[in-house]
């Protein structure tokens, strides 16, 4: 991130549009990510080119509103601080450029985790070092966070945080799934490991199948309510029955939803309220569609209201991210 250097009050705005994501959708993007100091950079550039009167141009605007409409949402919110505190106006142009940014980082964010592997091999130095970086190059996915010799594994020194141990010596007496491999990582070794990652996806698979993301009561069509909390109440609560929500998350998602709202302007207005991910126990959705419209706040223009027909109670920050793509 180095070359991204901006002035520290254009960092500040930058890190205040993270926070303001944050508050909204419930996600936990980290004011140090790169995309955070590339965004503070842009917008020092920007207002630069604002000020003096420069046209902005950006072909990619309806198409990416469209695409990502909370994204937008999120940055025309944004932008009503960025106006207050230059005081400027920022064209709908820039808005979509902001929008990038935050889109960006919420598609960060649902990248899956690299596997964390640790790795045994007893044969030496040199050994240890050729499988390393066999692996590394060989089998991308996985993070190796721990190499060492056999004695490690018997005395009970490999995190217990690990995924995985790839070993060339047979193990025994452990909880963690291994797999043995020559140190020279023949093909067939390469295939068991990535069939034993496959089999950890799978088990992860069922076990959200299991754990009801889809369940039926947790869907509620043509329902009829007189008002936003009304939906609120009814989606968020059904979480929390259902085990997916702690006790507090009503409260929180209505307390949330009247300073940052969450209706979203696309071709049917929806809204995502949420009670945040502190108040998540597991992965889950809610859903109602309306018979007839109740009233949201839009989340870019707070001041205007939003006939509603689709509310979407995300269950985790990784489910509101899934959200901002592609309604």
């Amino acid at each position: 991130t180095g070359k991204f250097i901006a002035a520290p009050r254009f960092q500040q705005i930058a890190e205040e549009i993270a926070q303001l994501t944050n508050e909204l959708l419930g996600s936990t993007i980290n004011k140090e990510d790169e995309f955070i100091s590339m965004l503070a950079y842009h917008l020092e550039s920007t207002i630069t080119k604002i000020n003096i009167g420069v046209k902005m141009e950006n072909p990619a605007l309806e198409e990416f509103k469209k695409e990502y409409p909370i994204a937008y949402a999120v940055a025309e919110r944004a932008s009503r601080r960025i106006e207050d505190s230059f005081h400027l106006k920022i064209p709908d142009e820039e808005k979509g450029y902001i929008a990038m940014y935050v889109a960006v980082s919420l598609e960060k964010m649902r990248q899956p985790r690299k596997k964390k592997v640790a790795v045994i091999c007893p044969m030496g130095i040199v050994t240890s070092k050729l499988l390393y970086y066999e692996l590394m190059n060989e089998i991308p996915e996985i993070e190796i966070v721990q190499t060492g010799p056999i004695k490690e594994l018997e005395e009970g020194k490999i995190e217990q945080t690990v995924d995985l141990i790839i070993s060339t010596v047979p193990v025994y007496n452990i909880n963690i799934p291994h797999v043995v491999v020559s140190p020279m990582l023949q093909q067939e070794d390469k295939k068991r490991i990535r069939e034993m990652l496959k089999t950890e996806r799978e088990n992860l698979t069922s076990d959200i199948a299991e754990e009801g993301v889809f369940k039926k009561n947790l869907i509620f069509p043509q329902i009829s309510a007189s008002s936003s909390k009304e939906v609120i109440e009814l989606l968020e609560g059904a979480l929390v029955s259902q085990g997916f929500a702690k006790k507090g998350a009503v409260r929180g998602a209505l307390l949330r939803e009247e300073e940052y709202p969450t209706g979203i302007n696309t071709d049917i207005p929806i809204a995502i309220p949420h009670g945040g991910p502190e108040l998540t126990i597991k992965k889950g959705f809610a859903i109602a569609t309306l018979t007839d419209p109740v009233k949201f706040r839009e989340m870019g223009d707070p001041d205007k209201v939003l006939d509603v027909r689709i509310v979407i109670v995300p269950g985790s920050e990784e489910h509101t991210s899934e959200l901002q793509s592609r309604q």
